[in-house]
């Protein structure tokens, strides 16, 4: 039998009180849409800002055909940020050089301030991202060293041509054509009197 102590009300402190914060409930037949920071996602509003009085934020980013580019390298101006995967995957790449796939019913903590890049999702996408406290900002910022994206792109005159770069599973090498140099001249697999007519012929002499 319950104890009068278990069903007795709990009492609210005066600090509650004066909180602001209210009962919220964000129907899925009435979704509340609201303009978000990334114009290929749809955002609807969970009402938690408001019934939080600004602590919490909640709101459902939805995506019907993936994204159509990166993000780019921001951050967000904030305490932290909460994201729980309902809905297909997205691939983040972070400052320390991890990347991320967070997949159906996955979640990820993001602390403010932390470097992030969304590169991929898959073409349907639905998201439950969580802030605190409810007014969070988002804020472009250059690549980490070494890293590419950003406000831009790579710039090509960076890239050394001889550097071996990843294609696939595997390695291969780029050589501009400045530096291929003429074909090997198949003469050498023969006698001197016929190398010595195809060097005159393409005029080596």
């Amino acid at each position: 039998m319950p104890t009068a102590t278990a069903t007795k009300p709990r009492q609210k402190a005066s600090g509650q009180k004066a909180s602001g914060q209210k009962v919220a409930h964000a129907r899925a037949a009435e979704p509340v849409l609201v303009k978000g920071r990334r114009e290929f996602f749809k955002y609807r509003d969970l009402g938690v800002a408001d019934a939080s009085a600004g602590a919490l934020r909640a709101q459902v980013m939805m995506a019907s055909q993936g994204m159509s580019r990166p993000t780019g390298w921001h951050y967000h101006e904030c305490d932290g940020q909460f994201i729980y995967m309902l809905k297909g995957w997205v691939d983040l790449e972070f400052e320390d050089g991890r990347t991320v796939r967070v997949e159906e019913g996955d979640s990820l903590f993001i602390p403010g301030y932390l470097r992030h890049n969304e590169i991929r999702t898959s073409d349907t996408m639905e998201i439950l991202e969580v802030s605190t406290p409810g007014q969070m900002g988002t804020t472009p910022c250059d690549p980490p060293k070494g890293r590419k994206g950003g406000r831009g792109p790579l710039n090509p005159r960076r890239v050394n041509p001889r550097r071996p770069t990843r294609s696939g599973s595997g390695f291969h090498m780029i050589r501009p054509a400045s530096d291929a140099g003429p074909p090997p001249c198949r003469a050498r697999r023969c006698s001197r009197r016929v190398a010595r007519r195809r060097r005159l012929r393409c005029g080596r002499g």
